[in-house]
């Protein structure tokens, strides 16, 4: 089934095309059929959906759009303003290189064991101590981070503040 942009995602499968020429990923990203790159943008765009939802900064265009994307009242951190009609390329950027993971057969949200790998246990006699490593355990994707970091509240960018009456 072909995506569309603003129901299934923030990009098109030519555009992705456009993304990687020049990038690391082209030559593996052109071996890829249209439906599994289709695919890929899929996963990446519900991905960025889960993750990231109600912490956009802006709002959603119209309460009938399926995506958090486009948004109005989007300003970058160089001042950049984008309409309720454009997703600003770091918002496209980031999907592409999602989906290069997806593509490459990376879940981007693995089932996590519970914390168990994160558990350290040392017996010593007859007394066992457990604890926590303080590694968590999820996947992150610290460029992809980095490059939505300005459209997200509570990061390096401008938040609107309300005074109350």
């Amino acid at each position: 089934m072909a995506i569309t942009v603003g129901t299934d995602t923030y990009i098109s499968v030519a555009d992705a095309n456009t993304y990687f020429t020049g990038r690391d990923g082209e030559t593996t990203w052109g071996t890829y059929t249209d439906a599994e790159k289709e695919n890929a943008l899929r996963m990446a765009c519900d991905y960025m959906e889960a993750e990231y939802t109600g912490r956009w900064i802006g709002g959603i265009t119209s309460t009938d759009q399926s995506l958090s994307w486009p948004r109005y009242s989007v300003t970058d951190q160089d001042g950049r303003v984008y309409s309720g009609t454009e997703y600003p390329p770091r918002i496209t950027d980031a999907q592409c290189e999602l989906a290069y993971k997806a593509a490459a057969g990376n879940s981007l949200v693995p089932d996590l064991d519970a914390g168990e790998k994160s558990l350290i246990e040392k017996k010593t006699g007859p007394l066992t101590r457990k604890w926590s490593s303080g590694v968590d355990p999820e996947k992150r994707y610290l460029f992809v981070e980095r490059l939505i970091a300005p459209f997200l509240t509570g990061s390096n960018s401008s938040v609107d503040l309300v005074r109350g009456l």
